[in-house]
Order: structure tokens, then sequence, then C-alpha cells
């Protein structure tokens, strides 16, 4: 048996705006930044509001859950979707709804 986790979420706000190098950085400060920003800098959000549901229950009651959380949010009449890991139970349950999915398995998988 395995534990199901989902997580409700709202309320984007967007982050501060990504540090860049500047003219005045020594070799040093400049070589620092290289070392820890090997990736594109981009801009971060994070959500206000979060409500998390959990069970070791068929997929059913995580729905159920789920569904619970998101009438006690107020978000029935928001956009949903789905961002998930492939598994089998995921692709049954959201075809029964109209939700859009994002399967990341293979990001997951490279973590």
């Amino acid at each position: 048996m395995e534990g199901k986790i989902a997580v409700i979420a709202c309320g984007q706000e967007k982050g501060k705006e990504p540090v860049l190098p500047s003219e005045e950085m020594t070799w040093y400060e400049l070589g620092k930044y290289m070392r820890s920003h090997r990736h594109p800098p981009r801009q971060r959000s994070r959500w206000n509001t979060r409500r998390y549901v959990a069970t070791f229950e068929p997929a059913s009651t995580l729905g159920k859950l789920a569904a619970h959380a998101v009438n006690e949010m107020g978000l029935q009449t928001h956009p949903q979707v789905v961002v998930a890991d492939g598994a089998h139970w995921i692709k049954k349950e959201t075809a029964t709804h109209e939700t859009m999915v994002y399967f990341c398995q293979n990001r997951l998988k490279a973590c």
C-alpha cells in the first residue's frame, strides 16, 4: 500500500527579480556568481495559500479529500491543473474528470 498526497494551492505571488552580474563585480565575485548560477536566472514565484491532503486509501478517496479542500478554499470555479508523476492510478482518475494534467515523470526521475 502506498501513500498519496495532494496539494491544493492558490494566490500566486511573483518573487523578486533574479540577480544579474554587474560591472562592479570583482573577478572573485564573478567567479563565485558563475559557480552558483549555472543556469540562466529566472523569476520564481510562490503560492500564498496551500492545503495538503493525504491518505493510504484508494485513489478515489484522495480525490474526495482534494475536492473537499477545494470547496473549503472556495476554488470551485477556478481552472484546475494536476501535476503528476505519471502513475497509472493518476491517469485513470484524471480521465474521469475534465482536468488539465501535466505529467513530469522524466523530470522527477532526474532529481
